[in-house]
């Protein structure tokens, strides 16, 4: 290990209740992974994945991420049934005799020790790598066009085996065959790596496999076609169907029959083991008086309302009373609490929910689904103000804009939102490069390109040479709340614009008053009329 002070491993509690159960023969050689490992084992692999993904410069897709994490569950199942059977193997003595608990415990700590520390954080740090190499691999074919071959770079362990020495350098098309039998992350713990390049191709070494360097077992596929960070080959997996733990004998039975290779990221029985992951994570609301007693009850809507309502009033120079009286509905579906609000030519609707991110950590997150309001007067501005405030007080973790249209490409990308839709900017950008505006504004937008590789701030690129080539894409943008960059974006963009607001408000204020002093008639001696209460 390059950093032995980083430990991954099983707390004292996990294994004191897997150790319970296993004595109890709740579980052990039965049809079923022990739940506290089994959940424990899927939490930890499902952190690697999300470390693993966030070193890439690349932003995979949901689907992909998906994907990998399922897998990973698998294989999670497959690892803890593994565990289970050895730890039940110290549970009788010499004699076929149940063991006390104390003496059960002490004689499989060694075994603990081995599996929980050693084998548990090289599995992790490799996950870690292949997840990241995964997620780069799907960079190198978005980018073939452009850089067509793969170089192996060396590794960067301090203290580098010699097994991928002979490798390093070789540069070689993407869909060369080499790259089917050998790639860095094949062995324990590499830490070689790819670069996508358009140097020449190097010659091919001159033996594909070298001895001693061969692919190990559950690391010979590539994490970023298959999604599967270790293989079903992988010592934990069954040779067959008919070896399979989690099979019952009649079952058994039925998956020889059919005569099918395996597949055990894709059967029926991982698939009740581990359903699949949805993005939804509910809420666990049942109507709309249980969520205004929740923490997102610090929505307050009336505060929000009148704030909205007066504001409106005063950029339109208008009394309260002429303003439509605020309508609401609040519902709640599929754990999801949709909030709809209308007043004065203002639509709103929102969905609230809580939802869980890498893996452990659950957040409330505000998606903003439809807005429709006036162009006119700033309103958009006024409302997207009152909205922070409330949400602030909320503690919103995330405000997530769906596919904006009509004219949202550019006002959410002013506005300071982000987009982890990297493809989608470098089109964008490439449009930028080839339109006619001012060269000073295309270098500005190829430099924000080359700084930014993650979650892109699309006010970067947001001038009004480019509102038309932002407004051809659906973004899905968002900022985070919790990063202080992402918010002062906003409340920076949203100051300047109602004070903006403020002195044509006041200008026409006063302009009205001059208006009526010489007796004068037309649209402001009628705004002033409605003003002062007249009929």
């Amino acid at each position: 290990m390059d950093d032995p002070n980083h430990a991954i491993s099983f707390d004292a509690d996990t294994i004191a209740q897997a150790l319970v159960n296993i004595y109890q023969k709740k579980y052990g050689n039965g049809t079923a992974p022990e739940p506290t490992l089994f959940e424990k084992t899927k939490e930890i692999f499902e952190s690697a994945i999300s470390k693993g993904v966030k070193q890439s410069s690349f932003s995979i897709d949901t689907t992909f991420k998906h994907q990998l994490t399922h897998n990973m569950w698998v294989f999670s199942a497959f690892r803890t049934h593994k565990m289970q059977r050895d730890i039940a193997k110290y549970l009788l003595n010499e004699k076929g005799e149940l063991k006390t608990f104390t003496k059960f415990v002490k004689d499989v700590a060694p075994y603990i020790k081995h599996t929980n520390r050693l084998w548990l954080e090289t599995e992790y740090n490799t996950a870690v790598l292949r997840a990241h190499q995964a997620a780069d691999w799907r960079k190198f074919v978005d980018e073939r066009d452009v850089l067509p071959n793969l170089e192996w770079q060396p590794s960067t362990s301090t203290n580098p085996g010699e097994d991928h020495r002979p490798y390093w350098f070789t540069c070689l098309p993407i869909d060369h065959k080499f790259w089917k039998q050998h790639r860095p992350g094949d062995r324990w713990n590499c830490k070689c790596s790819l670069r996508n390049t358009d140097k020449e191709p190097t010659p091919v070494p001159a033996d594909t496999i070298i001895k001693g360097s061969e692919p190990q077992r559950g690391l010979e596929s590539n994490p970023g076609t298959t999604g599967e960070i270790f293989s079903d080959n992988h010592p934990y997996f069954p040779e067959n169907c008919g070896k399979c733990p989690f099979l019952k004998g009649a079952e058994k039975v039925a998956f020889l029959v059919r005569r099918k290779p395996k597949n055990c990221f894709s059967c029926e029985v991982a698939k009740k083991l581990c359903p699949d992951i949805k993005e939804k994570w509910n809420m666990p609301f049942k109507n709309p008086k249980e969520l205004m007693q929740s923490p997102l009850g610090g929505f307050n809507l009336t505060e929000f309302e009148d704030n909205v309502a007066n504001q409106i009033a005063n950029v339109k120079n208008i009394e309260l009373k002429k303003i439509s009286t605020p309508t609401r509905n609040i519902s709640v579906k599929d754990g999801n609490v949709k909030m709809q609000m209308r007043i004065s030519g203002v639509f709103l609707e929102r969905l609230f929910r809580y939802e869980k991110a890498d893996g452990k950590t659950i957040k409330v997150v505000i998606h903003n689904k439809m807005w429709t309001f006036p162009k006119k007067h700033g309103i958009g501005s006024i409302v997207t103000n009152e909205l922070l405030k409330q949400y602030e007080k909320m503690g919103i973790d995330f405000i997530r804009i769906p596919d904006a249209l009509i004219d949202g490409g550019y006002v959410w990308a002013k506005m300071g939102f982000y987009t982890k839709e990297i493809d989608k900017v470098k089109q964008c950008i490439k449009d930028i490069l080839d339109s006619n505006i001012d060269e000073s504004i295309k270098r500005r937008c190829e430099d924000a390109m080359a700084k930014y590789k993650a979650d892109f701030p699309l006010q970067e690129i947001a001038f009004q040479e480019t509102k038309d080539i932002l407004n051809k894409y659906k973004w899905n943008c968002f900022l985070n709340m919790k990063e202080k960059s992402h918010v002062e974006r906003l409340k920076k963009y949203l100051d300047a614009k109602l004070k903006k607001i403020e002195f044509q408000s006041t200008s026409s204020s006063s302009s009205s008053s001059k208006s009526l002093s010489h007796g004068q008639s037309g649209c402001n001696a009628e705004i002033a009329s409605i003003s002062s209460g007249d009929k």
